[in-house]
C-alpha cells in the first residue's frame, strides 16, 4: 500500500455487552474521521465482537463490521 491514512478521531458510542458463563458478546458502533492523500472520510459503521474467557484472559474470537442502514 502506497497511500497513508491520518485518523483524526475515532470513538465507539452505544456499547452494549452481555456476559454468560465464559462467553460475551459486544456491539457498538465505529466513528472515525480520517484523511487520505489530502481528503477527508467519515466512518460509521457497526460492528459485532464475540469474545470467550481463557485462562483468566479474555480473547477476541471474531469480530463483524457491517453497513448500517
Amino acid at each position: 500500500m502506497t497511500r497513508k491514512a491520518i485518523v483524526k478521531s475515532i470513538s465507539f458510542p452505544e456499547v452494549s455487552v452481555a456476559v454468560v458463563g465464559d462467553a460475551a458478546i459486544v456491539r457498538h458502533l465505529w466513528e472515525s474521521e480520517s484523511e487520505t492523500d489530502g481528503k477527508p472520510t467519515s466512518t460509521k459503521i457497526g460492528v459485532l465482537q464475540v469474545w470467550q474467557k481463557q485462562d483468566g484472559n479474555w480473547k477476541l474470537l471474531a469480530r463483524q463490521g457491517f453497513k448500517l442502514a
